[in-house]
This record gives structure tokens, C-alpha cells and sequence, in this order.
């Protein structure tokens, strides 16, 4: 089993406003998710390579299937689409790039026993988020 699957839970996030505002989000979206009480990630392996990836903010929830190395879509807090990739690099660490017409991201994930650590870069400014494991 992959050191990413399961349910997570955000503690942090460094930088949220200023990523957002640099993607072109909506004040009043940004100050919905500074507030949110709930961020979580769910991971799930699936047949054939796949894997499920669930964002919750509160009741509000995001879900995509995807492979390693192939382009998927994924809604963006601008109210459009991006095409994402996500790339392994290891077992504990997977990278990513994400494309849309509003801004254009990269970032990586790494696990670490209970610890998932995600960073996301956009026009210079970075945020990391640290998600502890839901037992």
C-alpha cells in the first residue's frame, strides 16, 4: 500500500491569501477557505495504477481519478479548469504542475509516517500545507 493513501487533515497552510489572490481567486472565496474548518484529502489506490483523490473544504467536496504522468482536469477555485499532471518520484513523494487560463502552478507532496507536507508555487510566492493522517 502506498504511503498516501488514506484520509488527511490540514493543520496549516503558510501564504494562503497571497497564492490565492495571485490565482486570481475571489476575496470572498479566499476568506471562505481561511475560515474553513475542515480542509481534508482522501487517497485511494485503485485497479490498474489509478487513484482516486477527494479535497473536501467543509461540505464542499472535489474528486478526480488519475495516473501517474497523464494530464487530467480539475476544476480551479477561479471557476474554471485546469489540466494537471502529478508525476512519482518516489513512493513518499510525488510533484505536479497545474495549467489553467487564470495561472499555472507546481508543487510537490511528501509523506513522512503520518505527515503529508504539499507545496504549491505560483507567479514566485510559495505555501505549504501539512495534512496529519485521520486514524
Amino acid at each position: 500500500m502506498s504511503p498516501f493513501s488514506g484520509k488527511w487533515k490540514r493543520e496549516t497552510t503558510s501564504n494562503l491569501r497571497k497564492i490565492m489572490e495571485k490565482m486570481g481567486v475571489a476575496k470572498d472565496v479566499i476568506d471562505h477557505v481561511e475560515k474553513a474548518a475542515v480542509i481534508e484529502l482522501d487517497l485511494t489506490m485503485e485497479e490498474g495504477g489509478k487513484i482516486r483523490m477527494c479535497q473536501a473544504i467543509d461540505a464542499a467536496k472535489f474528486e478526480n481519478t488519475f495516473a501517474f504522468g497523464e494530464p487530467f482536469d480539475d476544476f480551479t477555485f477561479t471557476g474554471g479548469m485546469a489540466t494537471v499532471v502529478i508525476k512519482k518520484k518516489s513512493e513518499c513523494e510525488w510533484t505536479y504542475e497545474a495549467d489553467s487560463n487564470d495561472y499555472k502552478c507546481s508543487g510537490e507532496m511528501i509523506v513522512d509516517g503520518d505527515v503529508l507536507k504539499t507545496t504549491c508555487e505560483v507567479g514566485g510566492s510559495k505555501t505549504e500545507s501539512v495534512f496529519k493522517r485521520i486514524h
